[in-house]
């Protein structure tokens, strides 16, 4: 599975210390390159994923030459992909932004108060979101 996605995408999932997590990032790559593939009709060789400063996927369209693949450019399509614990997810939409986020719960120690919880949010999260 892991020479589906590209090389940076390869060494952004081999950073994760356990194996499930390197599973459940591995799953949501393949997930957005699917949904690019059958969505969009890019084959799986050119499709060519980014990320944004919060860290939300997207299709680097600059990437694409004129004429590349068969690439549909501006087709408004944006999509993220969320994973914790057993779950991936992928939302998208050709109408609106789209934002996914799943978490596992697991409250540790004295600083896991949901305060704490909703900063770390902030810091993900686009101020729009």
């Amino acid at each position: 599975a892991l020479s589906l996605i590209s090389s940076q995408e390869r060494a952004r999932v081999r950073r994760f210390v356990f194996k499930r997590d390197l599973r459940a990032s591995l799953v949501g790559r393949l997930l957005a390159r699917f949904f690019v593939m059958r969505v969009l009709g890019v084959p799986n060789d050119c499709v060519h994923l980014t990320r944004s400063k919060h860290r939300k996927p997207y299709i680097d369209w600059d990437h694409y030459s004129p004429g590349e693949c068969t690439a549909s450019k501006g087709s408004g399509w944006n999509f993220n992909v969320s994973h914790s614990g057993d779950w991936v997810v992928l939302a998208a939409s050709c109408v609106a932004l789209v934002g996914a986020d799943v978490q596992k719960m697991e409250i540790r120690g004295r600083d896991q108060s949901e305060a704490n919880f909703l900063d770390l949010m902030r810091d993900i999260f686009a101020e729009s979101e």
